[in-house]
């Protein structure tokens, strides 16, 4: 609109993926020990993520399943990003054991930790595409994420993952908590996800 540019004229060409490397670091063995159910976050520890929304969320998640641990994967931003980090680790003494703030991890091995995830949570305020939604896909892993921004282009709400409207913790916290209470759902938007991170292979863009 701002340009005058005709949209007919316009495409989109989104950014692609290698699912065969995804998977094939997928199902090398962890680096870490993994609980056997568990919510994953991954991303720089900072505000724009949604790390303040996902601290909010977590007490009653955790609470209502208490099976599920909390995995948090990714590199603390510090001040320039919020200083957002601290809010997490005041949680962990509330649920001993249930809360494991991994840091940040090469690439390879963070594709092992999601691969075995229940449910992925990536709850940014706004993301231009978000590699690490697609990746989760093609690893079969049903995704939270947030509507608005490029999450939107590449989640199918309620096929190949749900979204939630960022900054709202509320929301968060009861999709999460009901998503973790339907083992079917999950499977079956898991099988959702894989299906759509082959629209994003690179051989087919």
């Amino acid at each position: 609109r701002d340009w005058g540019l005709d949209r007919s004229r316009i495409e989109v060409i989104p950014n692609p993926i290698d699912g065969a490397a995804v998977r094939a670091a997928g199902e090398k063995n962890p680096a870490v020990t993994l609980p056997e159910r568990f919510l994953l976050f991954i991303g720089r520890l900072e505000r724009r993520k949604g790390v303040e929304e996902l601290a909010r969320a977590l007490p009653r998640v955790l609470r209502e399943h208490p099976e599920v641990h909390a995995v948090i994967l990714g590199r603390d931003a510090g001040a320039p990003g919020g200083g957002v980090a601290a809010r997490l680790a005041e949680l962990v003494p509330s649920f001993p054991g249930r809360i494991h703030l991994l840091g940040a991890l090469p690439r390879e091995r963070a594709l092992a930790v999601v691969a075995r995830a229940t449910i992925v949570v990536l709850p940014s305020h706004w993301e231009a595409f978000g590699f690490v939604a697609t990746e989760a896909q093609a690893l079969g892993r049903p995704v939270i994420a947030t509507s608005g921004s490029g999450f939107g282009e590449i989640i199918e709400d309620g096929c190949s993952g749900w979204l939630v409207e960022p900054r709202d913790a509320g929301q968060l916290e009861e999709a999460l908590s009901s998503r973790l209470g339907d083992p079917q759902g999950l499977d079956r938007v898991g099988r959702g996800a894989r299906a759509r991170a082959n629209d994003f292979e690179a051989d087919r863009l």
